[in-house]
């Protein structure tokens, strides 16, 4: 066990978020050769295999998963102490966020930019601030979700509902659905209706695994009494256009319209039924928190609190 090495721990995080050799020595900039080499002598020193070997590809067994979490730990740390007095801030390195589409589209580029402001004034003293790797991937929430189980990404944004036990789900800020339909559906020019209204209508409705489309299954389709999926989108743009031609009624975030800007075309449909939704902020719970990604999750709760509104 004392012959581990941070190269092999390397080696084998980055195999267990990709599940290829090729890929993890493409990331590594080392040949297939040397990667599967390093991953053997691991498996030599623990004593057990740490993947199972399916159709060419490496899935983690559960050796591999009671190790994932030490070894992420571990690699941060080493980081850490690389940095410690190469650099005279506090806070560097690579921070991995990954967020929804509605959440990544329409608030994380903001909370971004605020982040980087703040990190400025705190150095405005002379020194400047360490330079931090942000590395994003917008997805929807089931995969994001996968993605903080792999340890692909550190900390995620999102609205649907988390339920899986490894997963910490922290506030973030709060949402308001909006139902949409093509300007001229003379049916819902009253100023507010009941949601039992919208029976019978079709729908154009965001892939599997989507937040919004979840909202809708869970929220929406129960009080109707038929509802038809017409069209299945995994873009909001193209789910926006749909309606605007009159492929049939959609239910997407009030952000997600807004800041698209509302088209002359389209109409708000407005409903006497609470169409609220929260947006969370997502951890692994066995992930280390480096101070950095301690302080990023900060600086969000506090942004989500007094900003997000603002951005409606």
């Amino acid at each position: 066990m004392k012959n581990i090495s941070i190269k092999q721990l390397n080696v084998f995080c980055q195999i267990a978020r990709s599940g290829s050799l090729s890929l993890a020595a493409e990331h590594l900039f080392m040949s297939k050769a040397a990667v599967s080499l390093s991953l053997t002598e691991l498996e030599k020193h623990l004593g057990h295999r740490v993947f199972d070997r399916v159709n060419q590809r490496l899935h983690l067994n559960h050796q591999g998963y009671q190790l994932l979490p030490l070894a992420d730990e571990l690699l941060q740390r080493h980081a850490e102490i690389e940095l410690l007095y190469a650099q005279s801030a506090p806070l560097a390195g690579t921070l991995k966020v990954g967020a929804s589409q509605t959440v990544g589209s329409y608030l994380l580029p903001y909370l971004l930019a605020d982040f980087e402001k703040e990190r400025v004034m705190d150095f405005s003293t002379g020194d400047e601030p360490n330079y931090i790797d942000k590395q994003v991937q917008i997805t929807n929430h089931f995969e994001l979700c996968q993605n903080i189980l792999d340890y692909k990404v550190d900390v995620g944004f999102t609205e649907g509902v988390v339920q899986h036990p490894d997963l910490i789900s922290l506030p973030f800020t709060h949402d308001e659905m909006w139902i949409i339909a093509a300007k001229g559906a003379s049916k819902f020019d009253e100023e507010t209706i009941d949601v039992k209204a919208l029976s019978g209508q079709q729908w154009l409705l965001r892939e599997e695994g989507s937040g919004s489309r979840d909202f809708f299954i869970q929220h929406i389709a129960p009080s109707l009494t038929a509802w038809d999926t017409h069209f299945q989108f995994n873009s909001n743009a193209a789910i926006i256009n749909g309606v605007t031609a009159g492929l049939g009624l959609s239910c997407l975030s009030h952000h997600v319209i807004t800041k698209g800007n509302l088209s002359p075309h389209l109409q708000i449909i407005s409903l006497s039924t609470s169409m609220q939704r929260s947006f969370s902020i997502l951890l692994h719970k066995n992930k280390y928190q480096s101070p950095l990604l301690n302080c990023f999750v900060e600086f969000s709760k506090r942004w989500g609190i007094q900003t997000a509104n603002e951005l409606a």
